[in-house]
């Protein structure tokens, strides 16, 4: 859901904004459903290895899509899209680090 933030035209802030917001409102969620199901631990799991990058990844879209609205907004919109090109497959590539990190 974070990912999909990179999909949308950097102009329209509003947009990226919410659906950076959904995902941050998901994640927090999530974390909190895992909290009742799981016995707590005094050390760190693959589950919680695996929520604390992508609580990392969230936040980092989150960034980039304020990032991208603001080049847009004082008219770089092609530095704009050009960063959330790039974005989009590093974002993927350090997903995958964290799928394989917590395997």
């Amino acid at each position: 859901m974070a990912w999909g933030v990179f999909w949308i035209d950097p102009a329209l802030l509003p947009s990226q904004v919410a659906v950076s917001t959904g995902a941050v409102f998901s994640l927090v969620a999530f974390r909190l459903s895992l909290r009742g199901l799981l016995p707590p631990v005094a050390y760190m799991t693959r589950g919680d290895v695996f929520v604390l990058g992508c609580t990392f990844l969230v936040f980092s879209a989150f960034g980039m899509a304020l990032l991208s609205g603001r080049l847009a907004k004082i008219g770089q919109e092609d530095l704009a899209r050009r960063v959330e090109r790039w974005a989009r497959w590093i974002y993927l590539l350090l997903f995958a680090g964290v799928l394989l990190r917590s395997l």
